[in-house]
Order: structure tokens, then sequence, then C-alpha cells
């Protein structure tokens, strides 16, 4: 089934937009869709192309490489739905949008908890190592002191998801960013071993082998630039490469 796309083959449509969400300096709105569910959607204007490239990108890839992610759907705002509402309007257009489920009761994950191989179990915490460096991801930051991890921890369900991947796709990350990052090399008691960076190699390799399916299913009123669709495919690329899995810290 194509990301965006429910299981009768149609796009859901957001029905009511209900509040501004207080976290994210997207500025996200909880809304419902006729599929009876609740979202965090995000949209242009306060998204860009390249943000909304970037989080749907990263979103399928994270997903397809066994990472937990929020359940995420393209969706369509209606007009009508936002016409008379000019403070909607500001934040929110017309047309596909990008959404991803709403979790209940979910908290940004501790330092300790991020720790806990019970709620992110050590491969795990390697593999968005990996994928982060990947997709040059310098916003998934957290150490003793703090940080933003854009990673969620849902109490009820025991489960960690990975969140905001709109940062991704940042050429002019540092180096430097990556040791603030939350399994950063200075950050972290495991390590990386020639078993792993071989593991990982092929998982997120199969993952990228998605990636002409996954780019036909971008919305065109996104109005993504070619050039966008190329960085995006550049940077991947990479992931295919010795000179990137010998780099890996």
């Amino acid at each position: 089934m194509e990301y965006g796309v429910d299981e009768a083959g149609t796009i859901p449509h957001v029905i009511e937009i209900i509040r501004p969400m207080k976290e994210g300096s997207t500025e996200p709105y909880l809304c419902k869709c006729d599929d009876g569910i609740l979202y965090v959607l995000k949209s242009k204007p306060s998204m860009t192309p390249k943000n909304l490239l970037a989080e749907y990108v990263s979103g399928c890839l994270a997903s397809k490489s066994g990472l937990y992610v929020p359940e995420f759907k393209i969706v369509y705002v209606p007009e009508e739905l936002i016409e008379y509402t000019p403070v909607l309007q500001s934040k929110i257009q017309a047309g596909h949008a990008f959404a991803s489920r709403y979790i209940e009761g979910a908290l940004a994950i501790t330092f300790a908890q991020s720790r806990n191989c019970n709620i992110v179990p050590e491969a795990h915490q390697k593999l968005i190592y990996a994928f982060d460096k990947l997709i040059l991801n310098g916003d998934r930051t957290l150490t003793v002191h703090g940080g933003n991890p854009n990673i969620l921890f849902d109490i009820a369900n025991h489960s960690y998801y990975l969140i905001d991947h709109n940062l991704s796709f940042d050429q002019n990350i540092l180096p430097e960013d990556q040791f603030i990052h939350v399994y950063g090399p200075r950050n972290r008691e495991w390590q990386y071993d020639l078993v792993d960076t071989e593991e990982l190699s092929l998982k997120l390799s199969d993952s990228i082998n998605n990636l002409p399916d996954i780019l036909s299913n971008v919305p065109e009123d996104w109005g993504i630039e070619h050039s966008l669709f190329q960085l995006v495919i550049t940077t991947l690329d990479a992931g295919k490469t010795d000179k990137f899995w010998s780099s890996i810290e």
C-alpha cells in the first residue's frame, strides 16, 4: 500500500482542525481526518517544500529500515476548511499535507530512557545513529545536560517513536553536530563492530532501494524542484559506499 493511501485506496481528507500543537518549531496542528484518526498535521506555508520532502522521505526510509515512527500519511486539506479563517490560512495551505498519527500521552524521551535497552534496543540505537548520519539529520540531540531528541516515549505501549525529520538532508551539518546526537560517539557506551556495519549497510541499502517508489508518491502541489529530488538521491547514494561506512564511529 502506498504511503498516504488508506486501505480503500483513497487519501484521507482533513475534516477538523482542532488546535495548534504546543511543541514544534514547524507549527503543526492537531487535526482529524475522515478515517476517524487524529493526526499531527504539517503543511505549507509553515513547512517549506524541502521540509516536507525531508519529512516524508525520511519517514518512509525509517519505517522501511525497521525503526519506529508514528503511522504517517499524506492527507488532503480542503479549501473550505480554512477559507474563512485567516489565522489558519497563514499556517495551513489547502491541498496535500504531511500527517503523522497523534500518540496520546507520549512525551519526549529522557536521557535515562534513551539508554534503556528495554525501550530502545541497542540494535535500534546503532541503527538510529547510522540512519541520521546517512540522511544528514543533526536534529536529534540529547546529553546528560539536555537537548532535543525528537524521540517520543509512549508510556502506554512502552515504545519509542522517531519524529520531526524536516531538517534532514542538511548539507551544512558539521561533524561536531554528531557528537551531541543522542547516540553520538561521545555520548554512549557501545561501539560499532564489523558485524554491525555490515548488517546496517544491508538494512539501509534495502530501504534506499525503495527510493524511486517513495519519490513517485510525493504530491505535485508541494512544488518540489528537481534539484531537491537530486539532493535526496545523491545524499542517500552515499549509504551504498564503503567510504560512508568506514566513517561510522
